[in-house]
């Protein structure tokens, strides 16, 4: 189980939780918990934009690993979620962006595949979250969502599974976005 959804339930205890060592999306808000012990299921991902370490993994947030990647970019933000589509839907998926129009894609930390500019245009990525709309063309799936620009124009590029794109140019063209 590498995902579980349990909000809104009136639960008050999670005891066992830490038996499932591969989840890495819990869901649990709303609810009446006051701890949740999730010691076997950590795995903090780090990206940076400059020097040797861009990319390190910890199983407990004070001892890290450098992991290698293929291309030093400068990387600037990195989220993980659920992709909705694809060969691994319902599995995690950890997605990094850099300011220099790479999208790095890893379903495990550790091992990472890399693409170039996905959208084609001239774009910079500044960051990266994801989320599940409630209205609209992707509503109530997982949808990862980075901001941006290219030239004058903000960009905005959604995608269900981490590795197609869309890109929505916003603005007027003028710098003020």
């Amino acid at each position: 189980v590498t995902y579980l959804n349990v909000v809104e339930n009136e639960i008050s205890d999670l005891t066992g939780i830490e038996a499932f060592i591969s989840l890495t999306d819990l869901s649990c808000h709303s609810n009446q918990l006051t701890s949740v012990d999730l010691s076997n299921n950590t795995l903090f991902v780090a990206v940076c934009n400059s020097g040797s370490n861009r990319i390190m993994t910890s199983q407990n947030g004070y001892d890290w690993q450098t992991r290698s990647s293929d291309i030093i970019c400068d990387w600037l933000s990195i989220t993980s979620g659920i992709r909705a589509f694809g060969d691994s839907s319902n599995y995690t998926l950890f997605v990094a962006v850099s300011y220099d129009s790479y999208i790095m894609t890893s379903q495990d930390g550790i091992n990472w595949d890399i693409s170039d500019n996905p959208t084609g245009n001239s774009l910079q990525t500044t960051s990266i979250c994801v989320g599940t709309p409630h209205i609209g063309s992707y509503a109530n799936q997982p949808l990862f969502v980075s901001v941006g620009y290219a030239n004058v124009n903000g960009v905005v590029m959604i995608s269900n599974d981490g590795f197609y794109w869309i890109s929505i140019i916003t603005g007027d063209g003028d710098g003020h976005n």
